[in-house]
C-alpha cells in the first residue's frame, strides 16, 4: 500500500511540476509525439507546393488545361479565349469567374516543372 502511495504521489508531483513550467513559459510541447506529429504535417501543407494541395477535379482540370496551353512557352490570345470558352461552357462559369479561374490556374503553374515531373501526386488530392 506504502508504495501505491508513493507511485501516485510521484505522478501527482511531476504534473503539477509541468503546468508551473507551462505557467513560467516553459513550451514542454515538443514532448508529445502526436502534437510533433500534427505540427509536422501542417508545416508540410502550408510550406509545400500548392499545386499538390488541389482538391477539386475542376481545378485540376483547370490547371492541366493551362498547362498543356502554356507547355510550349506562354498563351496566345487565341488560346486565352478558347479556354475561357471553355470554362464558361463546360464548367457553367460567369465571365469573371472563369477568368479567375484561368489567372489563379496560371498562377499556381509558374515553370510547369511539378506537372512534368510529379502529375501522380498533382492528381492524388482529387
Amino acid at each position: 500500500m506504502h508504495v501505491m502511495l508513493a507511485v501516485l504521489g510521484t505522478v501527482v508531483t511531476i504534473l503539477v511540476l509541468l503546468v508551473r513550467l507551462a505557467d513560467a513559459g516553459i513550451d514542454l510541447g515538443w514532448l508529445n509525439p502526436y502534437l510533433w506529429y500534427r505540427r509536422w504535417k501542417w508545416q508540410q501543407k502550408v510550406g509545400g507546393d500548392p499545386v499538390y494541395s488541389l482538391d477539386s477535379p475542376m481545378d485540376v482540370t483547370a490547371f492541366l488545361m493551362v498547362a498543356v496551353a502554356k507547355c510550349n512557352g506562354d498563351m496566345s490570345v487565341q488560346q486565352k479565349h478558347l479556354i475561357l470558352g471553355l470554362f464558361e461552357q463546360e464548367f457553367h462559369l460567369s465571365p469573371r469567374e472563369a477568368s479567375a479561374l484561368l489567372n489563379s490556374s496560371a498562377f499556381l503553374l509558374k515553370d510547369g516543372e511539378a506537372v512534368r515531373s510529379n502529375l501522380g501526386k498533382v492528381l492524388a488530392p482529387s
